[in-house]
């Protein structure tokens, strides 16, 4: 989501369709609730949990124990803003999982008149973003298509060069070439397991 970029491809390839992949939405979401987070007077007895605490505003509720649930409706229960910006980020993440292009436009309609409403100035700005990007937001729910792959590679570059102090173009190369067919071994010895146990059961 940097204008330059967009630029760039909308020069370069000009009948291509640019789709924002719905992560980076997201994370602009997420920092800006962060952002409401860290204004919130918490109590006394609060204050030194808050932070280490803060991975219960981002994870999924589906992934938290019960006990994370309690302590993360303690926090929402502290400031209404913190409450409101908090589900406003999640019905956006929930937007994500619509199939139909009308109804996500929909979906979005009624979202945008929530942020309008809730008065907070952190969730106007992730609106205006969205509002900004809509066309390439939405080309999303056409194509299906995302960056991740590409990403997960990316980060995996980054990561092994930092190991390495700075590879050079060829060893990172070998690197990258190593760990692809580490990863297609290791399915492909997932796949030999699970159609030696079929054949157990089956005889």
């Amino acid at each position: 989501m940097w204008r330059p970029y967009r630029d760039a491809i909308s020069e370069a390839l000009p009948n291509t369709s640019i789709v924002i992949d719905p992560p980076h939405a997201i994370k602009i979401a997420e920092s800006g609730m962060d952002s409401v987070r860290k204004k919130v007077p918490y109590p006394e007895e609060m204050k030194s949990t808050h932070k280490k605490d803060a991975r219960l505003f981002l994870s999924s509720v589906f992934k938290l124990s019960n006990d994370e649930l309690d302590g993360l409706e303690l926090y929402l229960r502290v400031d209404k803003s913190l409450e409101k910006s908090y589900f406003i980020v999640k019905e956006l993440m929930a937007f994500y999982w619509i199939r139909d292009y009308e109804y996500a436009l929909d979906y979005l309609s009624k979202w945008e008149l929530e942020v309008l409403s809730s008065g907070i100035k952190e969730m106007h700005d992730i609106l205006n973003t969205v509002q900004n990007w809509l066309p390439y937001i939405m080309n999303f729910f056409i194509h299906r298509i995302t960056n991740g792959r590409t990403e997960g590679k990316n980060h995996l570059l980054r990561v092994i060069d930092r190991i390495g102090f700075h590879y050079g173009l060829t060893s990172m190369q070998v690197c990258i070439y190593s760990h692809d067919r580490n990863q297609e071994l290791i399915k492909w010895l997932k796949y030999q397991d699970k159609k030696s146990r079929t054949q157990d059961l089956a005889a």
